[in-house]
Formats: structure tokens, sequence, C-alpha cells
């Protein structure tokens, strides 16, 4: 295959997954905590005024999806359009970094059609909706992607090491940006540090002082993006907070409460009914807020416990000023020390450890990790609960917020109704209904052939290791899908903590998928003759 019919297919490609995932549509949801926080930050975004005036949900998550929101916006692009381009260009940011180590085409083609078909890359209706996960997923892909481009080329020319570096520190930025988890990329990006940078058999043809500078530059970046914003967030509401649920003073607050153990392990609580009495009976910070905290707490569960906090503080006042968040900020801290002095007075019992947002890790939660643990393995590895059909969904706003949702996102939010349906012309129904139907068909074939390909993936992966660690090959691709799949372990660890110590996840863990194509690829690719990679003794 020539370069310019390897293109020309990739283009075709490319066209057949738009027309395939134009059949979907928008969902506009009331969610004060998603999708309508999303789409009133990204308004005053437009508006010039960075993220509007303060109240107690502003500033709970990172600005990356509403500035893409804003950024699609001004392009002209309309918002599912340009989370699917975005996608797009994350699939062949990993080709082109995978064409300088693969000479044939054809296993380039296929990469990149196993990655561009990802059926969670149009699973309904996380893509409908104003969900993070639709641009955090590609931003992950896209990093990986450029962290292999740094291998393979910078030493072509310094200027192809730097273009590579930017990409990986934009990709990076938008990941810390994005959502607030993004920890789980740390193991990864260390490990790429320490196979990269020093000098091993396969880097001999660059300098350890420039591979250094390169992989700086992703977390320079990363560092100056939150810096932005926090100084951002300073010239707007008095204090250089980056995202408040994760200041120094709120994990003070909740992490001194979740550290009392008056209650000891009670399924389904990180606060128990006894901690939370102690707690008002040793703060008085905290106990002038009781009456809120009981009438929030009767309307969620107590593993959302953060949430009923922030709710409760801005009933009583503490975000009434609109342009400084400093007064939640000293309430949660001095609830916090109150709450610290009591435990290390011995007045009410509390765990040995420093507040943190993680809850106490009980006895009965270790217990469970292990099973946990395989079971989030085989649901990803298994491509369990992707959907591409969208009829049962539709949007729940009044017709404001339906409007605004139009406006800021460039689609027309879906309104279901027996009047709306009866005007849909039979041949768009009909067109919907074959381009879901095919996207479910691909979706179900991932699920029939990832988990051999996984399985062929590890094998591989064992047998090119094999080599490279009895320096019978100099081959560098299988270090690399060491560091993908840590990076997978690492999203399960979390995750699995999550879910044994919170909640279950019953969404689909979508920021997996794309990693775990990536992994098999790279680990096949790696036993192919088609890899330029030479052996030692050859």
């Amino acid at each position: 295959m020539t370069p310019r019919a390897f293109w020309w297919c990739c283009g075709i490609a490319i066209a057949i997954k738009l027309w395939l995932v134009g059949g979907h549509d928008l969902i506009g949801k009331y969610r004060i905590y998603d999708d309508f926080l999303f789409l009133e930050l990204s308004q005053h975004i437009l508006n010039g005024d960075w993220l509007g005036p303060l109240h107690y949900r502003t500033l709970i998550k990172g600005p990356g999806y509403p500035l893409f929101i804003a950024g699609s916006y001004w392009l002209g692009l309309p918002l599912l359009l340009a989370q699917q381009l975005l996608y797009v260009i994350a699939c062949t940011t990993v080709v082109l970094a995978l064409s300088a180590v693969v000479k044939s085409r054809a296993i380039l083609y296929c990469a990149f059609l196993l990655l561009l078909f990802n059926p969670f890359s149009y699973f309904y209706p996380m893509v409908g909706a104003l969900m993070r996960e639709s641009v955090y997923n590609s931003f992950a892909l896209m990093f990986f992607g450029a962290l292999l481009g740094i291998w393979y080329r910078h030493h072509f020319s310094v200027m192809r090491g730097v273009f590579w570096a930017l990409v990986a520190g934009m990709a990076y930025s938008m990941i810390w940006l994005t959502r607030e988890e993004a920890i789980w990329s740390v193991p990864g990006l260390v490990l790429f540090a320490l196979v990269f940078v020093p000098k091993w058999p396969w880097q001999r043809n660059s300098s350890w002082l420039f591979r250094l500078v390169l992989v700086a530059f992703p977390v320079c970046m990363s560092i100056g993006a939150v810096f932005g914003v926090m100084k951002l967030n300073e010239r707007h509401y008095g204090t250089a907070v980056f995202i408040e649920t994760k200041s120094d003073q709120f994990v003070t607050a909740l992490g001194s409460l979740m550290n009392i153990r008056e209650d000891g392990f009670v399924k389904g609580k990180i606060v128990g009914p006894k901690s939370e009495r102690a707690a008002f009976r040793v703060s008085p910070t905290f106990a002038s807020i009781e009456p809120h905290i009981k009438k929030r707490s009767r309307k969620r569960p107590n593993v959302f416990y953060n949430w009923t906090l922030r709710s409760a503080a801005n009933d009583a006042g503490y975000y009434s000023d609109h342009e400084n968040v400093q007064p939640a900020l000293d309430f949660y801290s001095q609830m916090g020390r109150e709450i610290i002095a009591a435990c290390e007075a011995g007045e009410i019992q509390c765990f040995d450890r420093s507040p943190t947002l993680q809850p106490p890790l009980h006895l009965e939660h270790k217990k469970r990790f292990p099973a946990e643990f395989l079971g989030l393995l085989k649901r990803a590895v298994w491509f369990d609960e992707y959907n591409a059909f969208s009829p049962e969904y539709q949007s729940f706003a009044d017709m404001g917020m339906l409007l605004t949702f139009d406006y800021v996102t460039g689609h027309s939010a879906v309104r279901k109704s027996k009047h709306f349906e009866a005007m849909q012309p039979d041949f768009d129904f009909r067109m919907q209904e074959t381009k879901e139907g095919l996207m479910q068909a691909i979706g179900t074939a991932y699920q029939w052939f990832m988990p051999a390909l996984v399985f062929i993936a590890l094998l591989a992966h064992l047998i090119s290791m094999r080599s490279v660690l009895r320096f019978e090959s100099s081959a560098s691709l299988p270090l690399f899908g060491l560091i993908v799949g840590g990076s997978i372990t690492a999203v399960l660890v979390i995750l699995t903590y999550v879910k044994v110590t919170l909640f279950d996840v019953d969404r689909p863990i979508t920021v997996l998928y794309g990693l775990i194509i990536l992994y098999a690829v790279i680990s096949i690719v790696s036993l192919l003759p088609g890899s330029r990679e030479h052996h030692l003794d050859s």
C-alpha cells in the first residue's frame, strides 16, 4: 500500500465513522453537577467572564470541558462533531507515532481501524450528553500516542522531538484540567521517564539531557495550565484555588469527618450517624450548619457526603459573596481543625491518618478488593454494556434551558413527545435506525473478538519481554506496552477503591477501552515481521 493510498483509506474510514455518529442526537439535561454546570460555565467563558459569579458549584470540577465546549463554539463546530473529530485526531496521533516503527501500512491501517471504531467512542448516552468522558478519553489516548511519538521520532530532529512533546503536553494538560482523578496517569509517565531518559541499549541516537527535556515538557505544561487556572480563579474569586473540592481546606474538613470511627464499618456510609453526632459535639463550626446537614442528608446517599457538606455550607450563606471563595474555605478549614484537635485529644475515636478524600479502607473493603478488581478488568476486556441506540433517551430540562443547550452546542437538543415524533420524516427515522444498528453491530463484534485479541496480546507481550530481558533484542516497543499496561492497572485500582468504599461503578469505564486497544496493538505489533526494530544478533 502506497502512502497516498494509505491516507485515502484512512480518510474514507473517517468519513464512514462521522456518517455513522451523525445519527446521534444531543440530550439536554438539567443535572446541576454535570451537564448543566458545564453548559453554564461555558456560557460564562464565551461571555468573557471566566467561570461567572461564584456559587457553591463553580469550582467543584476542572474547567477543561467547559473550555472545550467554548472552543468548539468559537470554531463554529457542533459539539458532538468536535468531540468525534478530537477522537479522530487521537487515533491519527497513535498511527503517526507507530509509523516510525512499523513498516507495513496494512498493519498500520488495521490498527487505525481498530482504534477508530472503538464502540465506546460513540457509546450512547455518553456521547449525546454533556459529559467529560467524551473528550477525556480522547486526550488520554492522544497523550500516550504522543509519548510513543516522542520515543520513536525525537532523534530525527530537535523540532520533531519538540513537536511531539508539545502534543503530549497539550493532551496531558487537558487530562488534568478535565477530571479530578488524573493521578492514574502519573505511574505511566514516571515509568516512561525511567525507560526513556537513561542511556539504555535502545536509546543510542540522542542525548539523555535532550530526552529529559522532552519528558519535562508535558509535566511543565500541565503545571503551567493548572497554575494559570489558579491565577484566573484568584483574580475572579479572591483565592488561588484550582478545584475547590481538592483544596487543602475542603480536604481537611471532609477528610477529618471521614476519619472519625465512632461507628466502625457501616456499609454504604462514609460518615456514620455516631461519627456525625460526635463531629457536631466537638466542632462548633460544624454544629452551626447541623440543620442544613440534616435537611440535605435526607436527599442524598451518604456516599455523596461531599455534596451534602457543600450544599449545607451554601445554605448557611458561606457562598453568598459571588466574588470571594475565602469565607467558604475558612469555614472548612476551621471545621477540620476542630475535629482534628478533638481526635488528637482523644475526645473521639479516629483513624490514625491525615485527612484525605479517600474513605478509610476497612477490613471488609480489603476482602472485596481482589474480586472487584477482577470483575472490573473482565468488564473492560469484554467491552461490556456497550450501547449505540438512542430512542429511549430524551432531554430533561425546561424550554429555556433547552434553547441554551441549542445555542451553545450548535445542536438542537432532542425534544421527544408524540407531537414532535409525528413530525419526524420517515426517511430520517429509518436513516437513524440504520446508522445505530450498524454501530451496535460493530460494538457486538468488538465484544466477540476483543477478549481473544487481549489474550493474544498478553502472550505476545510476555514473549517479546522475555527477549528484551535476556538482551536478545533491543526492541523497545514491549517496554512501551508495559507503560500502557501499568496505566490501565492504575485506572482499575482507583475504580476498585471507589467501588468497594463508595458506590458501584455502574457506568462503563470508558477511558480504559482506547488504552486496552492501544496495548493490544503495541503488544501484537512488537512480534510481527512488519516491525522495524532489530534484534541484536541480526
